[in-house]
């Protein structure tokens, strides 16, 4: 090993350019997958990894181990920002690769996990690409830190991005997401001993309870009211409104992102809170768990969502062709009248 990395010491000193991963002697075949301790990223390009370096905080002082469409192991050197094929683990296997994804934090983030027994019907290129799509829809909302610093917008640019990001406004959102979150916690107080611990879990915990026992909204809503505690008349009938489904996210259109009723009656041009509901999930052509709600005039994603699954493209292509007769039918709506 002293001898790969001098090697790659002096490969360095000829192609290295700061904050640009290179690559020693060849590529990787690309999509690759990379593992960050517990987290994984992958990229489908070079240009794409380039981006997802760039959004982490990278240890300097670590080794990160990768695998690429064809099973093959590679080095990413952080400090050198170099990608190189000289490493111990040479060749992976499907049930390594599967492992790999299964006790991540990718996969816990999604509930779910790539069963193991389609090993024996895959191939390990099949597996690597599923895997790294799988990796790609459960990344982390938010960036742990942006490398360099981030130019300050004013106001009104601010206000030009937010609408191209298919996002609500930011005083409909707050208020939004301030009492649906202060009337599910209500709920949570109400059925405790639900078994969730954080907040994230109180919530979704709430919400399913929820659905099971509607009248638990106006308990929750009375229970506040003795408190003092006002919640807006346009989020309470937005929580009476409220449709948790396993949603069908298609994909985005220029304002809205598609989502089709599981049973295929109707489509919804669906906008987030805060953030794009593709910046949640991390990619469309899934199916999800999530709630949707008439809010402003919108059909809006409340933002909690679990057991994401990738849909294969003849699905896609399927649900492609749904959503084309919907529309044609008059069933593809994108506001209402508040």
């Amino acid at each position: 090993m002293i001898q790969s990395g001098n090697m790659i010491s002096g490969y360095l000193k000829s192609v290295m350019t700061k904050g640009k991963v290179q690559y020693a002697f060849r590529r990787p075949r690309f999509p690759i997958v990379c593992a960050v301790g517990s987290e994984l990223i992958s990229a489908g390009s070079t240009a794409f990894f380039q981006r997802q370096v760039e959004r982490l905080d990278l240890p300097d002082d670590k080794v990160l181990d990768i695998v690429d469409a064809t099973g093959e192991g590679w080095a990413f050197h952080v400090k050198l920002m170099i990608v190189s094929p000289l490493t111990l683990k040479k060749r992976w296997t499907k049930s390594a690769v599967i492992r790999l994804f299964n006790e991540s934090e990718n996969a816990r983030r999604i509930g779910g996990v790539y069963p193991e027994t389609s090993a024996f019907g895959k191939t390990l290129a099949r597996i690597i690409t599923d895997v790294a799509a799988l990796a790609a829809c459960a990344q982390p909302n938010k960036s742990v830190r942006r490398i360099g610093p981030r130019a300050v917008r004013p106001p009104a640019e601010r206000q030009r991005e937010a609408s191209k990001e298919m996002v609500l406004d930011p005083h409909s959102a707050a208020q939004f997401i301030q009492g649906y979150k202060t009337l599910l916690l209500e709920i949570d107080a109400q059925v405790s001993g639900n078994g969730a611990s954080g907040v994230l879990e109180k919530l979704v915990a709430a919400r399913e309870q929820l659905r099971k026992d509607p009248s638990l909204l106006k308990k929750g809503l009375d229970r506040m009211k003795a408190k003092n505690v006002d919640i807006s008349s346009a989020v309470i009938q937005a929580v009476e409104g409220l449709q948790i489904e396993r949603w069908i996210y298609l994909r985005d259109l220029k304002h809205q992102s598609i989502f089709i009723h599981p049973k295929g009656h109707s489509a919804f041009g669906v906008v987030g809170l805060t953030d794009p509901i593709r910046a949640i999930v991390g990619c469309s052509g899934v199916v999800m768990k999530t709630g949707l709600a008439r809010y402003c005039g919108r059909f809006v994603c409340d933002g909690l969502i679990s057991g994401v699954i990738l849909l294969g493209p003849n699905y896609r292509k399927s649900f492609g062709r749904t959503f084309s007769s919907l529309k044609a039918e008059g069933h593809f709506h994108v506001t209402y009248e508040a």
